[in-house]
C-alpha cells in the first residue's frame, strides 16, 4: 500500500514538472487561440453577411422552336425576419449571443480533440522524459521512424470506422426490424 502511495506521488509530481506542463497545455492552448480566432472572423463575416443576399436566377423557354433564355440578378438587402432580429436591440443581442456562444462551445471541443492529436504526436517526447527520470537503465525500442507510426495510426483509425459503421449500421437494422412489428 505504501509504495502504491509513493507511485501515486512520483507521478503526480513527474505530471506537475514544468515541461510535463508543457508537453500538457501547450497543445490545447495554441490550437484554442488559433481556433477561435478563425471562429471569431468567420462568425462576424457570417453574421455581416446575413442582411444581404446575392440571387442569381436563369430560364430557358422555347417559342416557336427558338431557345430564349432570360437571366435575373439581384442583390436583396435582407429578410423579413433578419430585419426585426438585427433591428432590435434586444433581439440583435440574443441572435448574436447564441451563434457566439454555440459555436465558441464548438470551437472549444474542436481545441480539444486537435490538442488530443497533437499530443499522440508528442507521446516519443513524453516517453523519452520519462525515461531519462526514471529508467536510465531500460532501452527504449519503437517505432522505426515516423512514417511508420503514422501508418500504424491509420490502420487503427480505418478499423475502428469500419467498426463504427458496422455496429452503427447493425443498431438501424434492428430498430427497422422492430419498428415494423
Amino acid at each position: 500500500m505504501n509504495t502504491q502511495q509513493n507511485l501515486f506521488a512520483l507521478s503526480i509530481k513527474d505530471f506537475l514538472s514544468p515541461q510535463m506542463l508543457k508537453y500538457a497545455l501547450l497543445p490545447f492552448i495554441i490550437s484554442m487561440i488559433i481556433m477561435y480566432t478563425l471562429f471569431f472572423l468567420l462568425a462576424s463575416a457570417g453574421l455581416d453577411a446575413l442582411g444581404s443576399f446575392d440571387v442569381q436566377s436563369t430560364q430557358t423557354s422555347m417559342q416557336n422552336g427558338v431557345p430564349h433564355t432570360e437571366s435575373l440578378q439581384a442583390h436583396l438587402e435582407g429578410t423579413a425576419i433578419i430585419k426585426f432580429l438585427m433591428s432590435h436591440a434586444i433581439t440583435s443581442w440574443i441572435a448574436t449571443f447564441l451563434v457566439y456562444a454555440i459555436g465558441g462551445f464548438f470551437t472549444l471541443y474542436l481545441s480539444i480533440i486537435v490538442a488530443i492529436l497533437v499530443l499522440g504526436f508528442l507521446t516519443p517526447f513524453v516517453l523519452k522524459e520519462l525515461q531519462l527520470r526514471h529508467y536510465q537503465d531500460v532501452e527504449m525500442i519503437g517505432y522505426s521512424n515516423i512514417i511508420t507510426g503514422v501508418l500504424a495510426t491509420l490502420k487503427w483509425a480505418l478499423i475502428m470506422l469500419l467498426l463504427f459503421f458496422s455496429f452503427y449500421s447493425t443498431l438501424f437494422y434492428t430498430a427497422s426490424k422492430y419498428h415494423r412489428l
